[in-house]
């Protein structure tokens, strides 16, 4: 999860932020249109970070749930989550999958977040300690239910769905709003 930023800002960095400095993104400017480009490497951009994640946690839950496959009593389950256990104790393999799923939509919308913030800067450190930072920031000014923190982790007794709606929908709409507004500076400015 520390990582993640990282991990979300490696496909940014190496087609976006080049393509900007290198003035590739003319020639696929003149082709598409300033918009339908944006677009598309947006959302390229948010699938790639995403997927990569998505296996890395797959991977992670598949040798993890090899591991401790064995461990399916009742003494060994109880306690591991705490957010509504009793569906956890009904159907395990279920409620993964839909923490899962939760971490995958997380990782798109973080990482639209991540592109509208870092659009602004040139520098690839920048761009690489800006999620981090936020991310840090939000954890300590934002309510418990509302901390990328704990919603990241939909087990614990700090989770709620509202929360997670509210920042998944937080972070697509700041995301796109400030994409909008470097791509509309980039094109006065020309870089």
């Amino acid at each position: 999860q520390a990582l993640a930023p990282l991990i979300l800002a490696a496909p940014y960095l190496s087609s976006y932020l080049t393509e900007k400095t290198n003035g590739f993104r003319l020639f696929c400017v003149s082709r598409k249109g300033n918009r339908k480009y944006v677009f598309q490497k947006a959302l390229a951009i948010a699938l790639s970070g995403t997927a990569v994640l998505a296996f890395s946690e797959m991977v992670f839950a598949v040798l993890t749930g090899l591991r401790t496959e064995h461990d399916t009593s009742a003494e060994f389950m109880q306690g591991i989550v705490t957010f509504r256990e009793d569906f956890f104790l009904g159907n395990p393999m279920l409620y993964f999958v839909l923490v899962y799923v939760s971490h995958i939509v997380y990782y798109f919308c973080f990482l639209i977040f991540a592109m509208g913030i870092t659009s602004f800067f040139k520098s690839r450190i920048a761009v690489m300690a800006a999620p981090f930072l936020v991310m840090s920031v939000l954890d300590i000014a934002l309510p418990v239910a509302l901390q990328p923190n704990a919603v990241m982790r939909p087990y614990y007794r700090e989770f709620c769905f509202g929360g997670y709606g509210a920042l998944v929908g937080l972070y697509l709409v700041v995301g796109f709003i400030l994409l909008m507004v470097s791509e509309k500076f980039y094109q006065k400015r020309g870089n």
